[in-house]
């Protein structure tokens, strides 16, 4: 678990400094890269990971959760996360290495 949360952490930093030149990550336009990294995010401030220091962050999310899209699709998530029988039971991949995102998602999530 700490593994994974250094880095969620060093992540984190990496946002807080391309963020720190423009209101969205690769430029001053919304693009497909703020909806992957905007839903990481999500996922990182419901488990405690994204907090007041990261600022830069913080503030990117909101402006993300501000867009309605972004609003569409959290009620889904949240809907989705109500009904019985909640998310489908994840498929089992093999890991493709150290660092494999699959093994951090699980980590991360506990699924």
């Amino acid at each position: 678990m700490a593994d994974a949360l250094g880095k969620s952490e060093l992540c984190l930093e990496a946002v807080e400094q391309a963020l720190s030149r423009s209101d969205y990550l690769l430029g001053p336009e919304f693009g497909a890269v703020d909806i992957m990294m905007g839903f990481s995010l999500h996922l990182m401030s419901q488990v405690g990971v994204l907090d007041e220091h990261y600022p830069q962050a913080l503030a990117y999310l909101q402006r993300l959760r501000s867009r309605e899209a972004c609003g569409r699709a959290i009620s889904a998530l949240s809907q989705r996360r109500r009904r019985p029988g909640g998310y489908p039971q994840p498929r089992t991949r093999p890991a493709h290495g150290p660092g494999c995102w699959a093994q951090g998602w699980q980590t991360l999530t506990g699924l």
